[in-house]
């Protein structure tokens, strides 16, 4: 049967899922994810013996997970073409990092551990054990705060030197801080939160005037939280001085305008002002599908909210995003960004409303929400969730999933029915740089995907753990694939001329031709696809043509079918579907007439194998996670003394009816 689906900026093609392979669980979520986003079966990389399915340190994260990994999709040829990797259950979510610090001095508020998903993004200097991903600048993609200011970064020794005036500020040594501060200061900078951090300590030094002249210093590098600077305590002393009042009323007014959202791409490199440039850093988009372990989820939940994730998908939810303004700095830290980001989203025909409170209350239309607050109870608020919304609350423990921790973590939200969510795994500090912006809704309301989102609104990721179905896009348009030229039969003999075409009139770019969710080629508009059964090769295949368009994000909209190319002399007999218990050994018969031996594959690996070229092989039903899903028949043959491999069609396994 041929399927279509409409697929948006990143999509399947573009996606690895990492799985615990000890796990019946891991397992079982992603059978599901893969179900539900059409993974290719190769994009699956099933670990084993990994340490800790909650906490592990960053040496054991690099050998037993990030390394296997990104060698895994570069054996398989899928470098260049995966720009996110996420993350099943029963891996661990937070890592200590004290090992690549090594006792060198680091600013009170980089906190100790990072999230399973930020080392992921930030993979090319924790490969390297550079520090420098503990920076809370260090995400060049993310969208900034125009005009861009043009000072200078922090070298290397500055950034020590940065980091031992800030520990001088938070032992109360402020005239050493100052002094080291303002050495940082003699040339402008890029980062506001040092001439701020200045003000502060000469604030608490007795030194208002000085103070008030940082802060305009501060402002022309692009500060501009007004609900922190408001109420800040080592401001305090300022409060009642005419200037002091009139920087806040500056910051009250600022014209807040961010860079606009730009698709991702892990090819790509990104400089200071958030442009493509070659000599940039380079990124991986990485989530979490669910933590189960701890205040987790339960695996029901988890599945639960993958499948609202994906029914979201081009529903153009008319709700409401809300944005909760109140006294407590977790909401003040973030209150600059309310109301220009409210006025956006209204721009583009989505509701948001800005308003006093903890929680929306009686609200049956909550597209998304940005709230401050260190506790709450969603039941009791009698409001309702709809599909597809990101919901995350910045607070100290959001992130912190173990039992007995306090503060409500960012699992609740997902448990009531978001479809993303965020939290640091550890004490943050109050620190708008460790969480997204309020802006995240903005890029999500323009239709990029829910893992974009989320990092073009996050300066410093390294802390925070996402939560969610990375490809999850409700804002994007509803369109399809059409592609003309399919062989009869949908059998390949000879090379064919495939004509995409998509279902409006928008502008597509390019398209691209996948074959087992590999890359073969591109073509621009109006030029056929050649697929061709050499570079296929014997046996069944799906084949996905995928069209790029050329609006903001780059939506992508995707076409499947199998395609078979065959031969009368090696051919695989399979059932179609296998009804089970899913339990204990599951039997499939199995006949490759002339093989030397047949294996059957699960999410990418080889879990049994036949040593003849027919009978039934036993799989164990713990090694696909007791759940229903899909395995492929790979029968191998020697021919004129070279070993040649055909693929089969995919056999679903299924429950047992009644």
């Amino acid at each position: 049967m041929v399927s279509v689906h409409a697929r948006a900026s990143i999509g399947p093609e573009n996606v690895a899922v990492v799985v615990n392979g000890d796990s019946p669980d891991s397992i079982r979520v992603a059978n599901e994810y893969g179900r539900l986003r059409d993974i290719p079966a190769s994009h699956f990389i099933v670990l084993h013996h990994v340490s800790g399915t909650e906490f592990t340190d960053v040496d054991h994260f690099r050998d037993e997970i990030l390394k296997p990994t990104l060698e895994t999709l570069k054996s398989r040829g899928l470098t260049a073409q995966i720009d996110c990797i996420t993350y099943s259950t029963d891996l661990p979510y937070s890592i200590n990092v004290g090992s690549d610090i090594n006792g060198r001095p680091m600013p009170m508020v980089i906190t100790q551990p990072a999230s399973i998903n930020g080392l992921t993004y930030l993979n090319d200097w924790v490969l390297k054990k550079d520090i420098d991903y503990l920076r809370l600048d260090i995400n060049r993609y993310a969208r900034r705060l125009t005009p861009l200011p043009q000072g200078k970064d922090l070298t290397p020794s500055e950034q020590t030197d940065y980091a031992m005036a800030l520990n001088a500020y938070s032992k109360k040594n402020y005239p050493m801080a100052i002094k080291g501060l303002l050495k940082l200061l003699e040339v402008p900078r890029n980062d506001p939160n040092i001439a701020y951090n200045l003000a502060c300590s000469q604030a608490l030094q007795g030194e208002p005037d000085a103070a008030i002249k940082s802060l305009r210093i501060a402002i022309r590098a692009g500060w501009r939280n007004y609900g922190q600077t408001a109420s800040d305590p080592d401001l305090a002393s300022l409060s009642k001085i005419e200037e002091f009042q009139q920087v806040l009323h500056v910051l009250q007014h600022s014209d807040i305008q961010v860079q606009p959202g730009v698709p991702f791409n892990s090819q790509s490199a990104w400089n200071s002002a958030g442009a493509m440039d070659a000599s940039g850093h380079h990124y991986m988009l990485s989530t979490v599908l669910g933590v189960t372990t701890g205040r987790g989820n339960s695996v029901d939940e988890v599945l639960t909210y993958l499948r609202r994730s994906q029914m979201a998908d081009f529903t153009s939810p008319k709700g409401t995003i809300y944005f909760e303004r109140n006294g407590d700095v977790r909401s003040k830290t973030r209150e600059w960004g309310f109301q220009p980001a409210a006025d956006e989203l209204k721009k583009l025909g989505v509701n948001a409303v800005v308003e006093d409170g903890i929680l929306p209350q009686g609200r049956s239309d909550v597209a998304g929400a940005t709230i401050g607050t260190a506790g709450f109870d969603w039941p009791a608020s009698h409001s309702v969730i709809l599909p597809g919304a990101i919901l995350e609350h910045l607070t100290s423990f959001g992130g912190v999933l173990s039992k007995g921790a306090d503060q409500t973590p960012c699992t609740e939200f997902m448990k009531n029915g978001a479809s993303g969510s965020s939290g640091t795994v550890t004490e943050p500090y109050a620190l708008q740089e460790k969480f997204p912006t309020p802006f995240i809704h903005v890029q999500y309301a323009k239709g990029f995907t829910l893992a974009e989102s989320f990092y073009l609104s996050l300066t410093g990721p390294y802390q925070l753990l996402i939560l969610g179905d990375p490809l999850c896009r409700p804002w994007a348009k509803a369109l399809s694939v059409h592609v003309a030229g399919l062989p009869a039969n949908l059998l390949l003999k000879s090379p064919v001329k495939l004509k995409p075409t998509l279902s409006s009139n928008a502008l597509v770019t390019r398209y691209q031709l996948f074959s087992d969710g590999k890359w073969l080629k591109d073509s621009k508009p109006g030029e056929p696809l050649i697929l061709d059964p050499q570079i296929l090769g014997l046996g069944c295949h799906q084949v996905t043509v995928v069209a790029e368009l050329g609006d903001a994000p780059k939506s992508k909209y995707s076409f499947r079918s199998p395609i078979w190319v065959s031969s009368d002399k090696y051919k695989i007999e399979a059932p179609v579907k296998v009804e089970t218990l899913l339990k204990g050994n599951i039997m499939i018969p199995i006949t490759a007439k002339g093989a030397t031996s047949v294996e059957l594959f699960h999410l990418g690996r080889s879990v049994v194998s036949l040593k003849a070229d027919h009978g039934l092989i036993a799989i164990a039903s713990s090694d696909i996670g007791n759940s229903a899903c899909s395995v492929i028949p790979v029968a191998h043959y020697l021919v004129n003394g070279k070993s040649v491999s055909i693929q089969g069609a995919p056999i679903n396994i299924a429950p047992q009816k009644g």
